[in-house]
């Protein structure tokens, strides 16, 4: 369960060392300022993470939009470690936020560092409105990988610079453990992972990984591939299907066609006896992306795993399907970019929670 106070988020985050930087009065008066403010709304996290001094750089503003002094609060912010970051300087051309953190992981990933600078997620206008990178807090890797802290703190589900050789071996040996390694040869694992280790780091992220490692249980489509709705949504339910190694297998299925003067999609099927009726909606060319949430709420009827979206970028979408042991198991350690942890965290909060 999370936190339900101020004070007890802020005890979370002092066990994993997120305030060890202040001193033992600095840290006395913190609470006393923040330990009564609310928690209902994900911003007030910013708030509260901004009053602690130089635990995270709030960016006060959009996070493409160029700042006066970025690499002044990066190095505030890593405190011991600033001085790796000394040929990063402000000038008269200044940078956005975004832009300066990439280049900051840049140079902790070529000094072999595991610390990095990781993006927060927080919503524009503080209730409703869009999510965006609005601040960054420098993290070790225990830090950033703390169960704990995963469930507290809204990271960017995934982020470039930040799949460090360590973090590629902890993966592999997390999908081992769930058991989506099992159909590869050793070789073949090992020689992939290899070829992913020996990649620039910014040409790395945890999508990337699992299609390039598991390419037969990881599709990616293109999210505006709907021209003829009948055929494309008939292929999307059944290679969906197919991920889930048998446990669905519809028969008789029938998709109707649609356009944007008639926009519903009747989809029809039969599975293990029963009859199934569901109505999509037709957008243009973009999926309905409610027929995943159609396929997961028909499989939790039978105690099955789920289609899990992960973090994709370039309107392209991408499906891992996990029995309902594989994603227990994944909550626990959450080492899988998927996009499941971002809706978790969110929707805890009722602006963002699922209708």
């Amino acid at each position: 369960m999370p936190p339900e106070t101020s004070a007890e988020f802020i005890q979370v985050l002092k066990s994993a060392g997120i305030f060890s930087h202040l001193s033992e009065d600095e840290y006395r008066g913190f609470v006393e300022q923040v330990a009564t403010k609310p928690l209902n709304l994900p911003v007030y996290q910013l708030d509260i993470l901004s009053a602690a001094r130089n635990t995270i750089w709030d960016f006060e503003t959009l996070p493409y939009k160029p700042h006066p002094q970025p690499f002044a609060h990066l190095k505030a912010i890593t405190r011991n470690h600033a001085d790796i970051l000394n040929h990063l300087s402000d000038t008269d051309q200044p940078v956005t936020p975004r832009e300066a953190v990439y280049s900051a992981n840049a140079v902790l990933a070529d000094a072999g560092m595991d610390d990095r600078f990781y993006f927060l997620m927080y919503p524009d206008g503080g209730d409703g409105g869009p999510i965006r990178p609005w601040a960054a807090i420098y993290l070790t890797y225990e830090q950033r990988h703390n169960p704990d802290i995963q469930r507290l703190l809204p990271f960017a589900p995934d982020q470039s610079f930040t799949w460090m050789p360590r973090r590629i071996h902890d993966l592999f040996d997390h999908l081992r453990d769930l058991g989506l390694l099992d159909r590869y040869p050793i070789d073949e694992v090992t020689a992939r992972k290899n070829d992913i280790l020996s990649r620039k780091p910014d040409r790395i992220d945890g999508c990337y990984i699992l299609q390039h490692c598991l390419p037969d249980l990881c599709p990616s489509y293109d999210a505006e591939m709907i021209y003829e709705p009948a055929q494309d949504y008939r292929k999307l339910i059944e290679q969906a299907a197919v991920l889930t190694g048998g446990i669905f297998q519809p028969t008789n299925l029938q998709v109707s066609d649609a356009n944007f003067d008639n926009p519903d999609i009747r989809v029809t099927f039969d599975w293990q006896g029963q009859h199934f009726e569901y109505t999509l909606r037709y957008t243009g060319d973009y999926v309905d992306m409610n027929y995943l949430r159609m396929l997961n709420e028909l499989l939790a009827t039978r105690g099955a795993g789920s289609l899990e979206l992960l973090h994709q970028y370039d309107q392209c979408f991408t499906i891992l399907y996990l029995s309902a042991t594989q994603k227990e198991r994944a909550r626990q350690v959450r080492r899988l970019p998927l996009m499941l942890f971002c809706e978790e965290f969110f929707g805890q909060y009722p602006a963002y929670a699922h209708e």
